[in-house]
């Protein structure tokens, strides 16, 4: 059930062993693909993308939006006036007037993404967003996507030791956004400039494996 993986994810918080659990607690949860990007200055970083039906989508959107599309992101500016410690929970439909159009055909209409719940939250360290959407489930219950976000912020936080980054796990199924070769299980990528030292190091990103059964979505319980 959903209170045995939420202890699962509370269990691996910090440590490598998070992502998995928490996938599959968002994919339990009724999400068809989550995202979650972190924001700092004029940038954007990517620390996780799934699409839960088609294992290459999560990564191409992810690429599209890190390249120009959080700019015309309606929310950008709300995650960045965000106070530490604070939390907000946006629907799509309220910030339809105010998305450009080709944004929206973009990221929603044709890749078939339905709806969304954006959770964005802001703790010591980072400012992130967690995207939820679906194409014909169930949407995630609000006060569901709030706890999610906060276990995922409690993890991204986490202080490995003194002076290093938070663990950032930017996760993809697929080959890379730009069309090469398959990234490795274990890649590197920069970490965003969240403060001086974090941009001197270099941080693990984690990439699932692929489901054993073809690729296809597990059955919830």
């Amino acid at each position: 059930g959903l209170l045995e993986r939420i202890e699962t994810c509370l269990e691996h918080s910090g440590g490598e062993g998070f992502v998995a659990p928490f996938l599959d607690l968002v994919q339990a949860a009724g999400a068809d693909q989550i995202m979650i990007f972190a924001y700092a200055g004029g940038g954007a970083t990517c620390l996780l993308s799934r699409n839960f039906d088609e294992a290459r989508l999560g990564a191409r959107l992810a690429s599209d939006y890190l390249a120009d599309g959080f700019a015309q992101d309606p929310l950008h500016p709300r995650i960045l006036a965000l106070a530490p410690g604070a939390a907000e929970l946006h629907r799509l439909a309220d910030h339809l007037g105010a998305m450009p159009p080709d944004y929206r055909a973009r990221f929603f209409d044709r890749p078939g993404i339905r709806d969304k719940s954006a959770v964005l939250v802001a703790g010591r360290r980072l400012r992130i967003a967690v995207n939820f959407y679906w194409r014909a489930t169930v949407p995630v219950a609000d006060a569901l996507a709030r706890l999610l976000a906060r276990l995922a912020l409690w993890h991204f936080e986490a202080d490995p030791e003194p002076g290093l980054p938070a663990p950032l796990s930017a996760l993809s199924t697929a080959s890379s956004p730009t069309g090469a070769a398959p990234m490795p299980s274990w890649a590197s990528i920069r970490a965003p400039p969240f403060s001086r030292s974090a941009a001197r190091h270099r941080v693990r990103a984690w990439r699932a494996p692929p489901d054993r059964a073809g690729g296809g979505r597990r059955r919830r319980s």
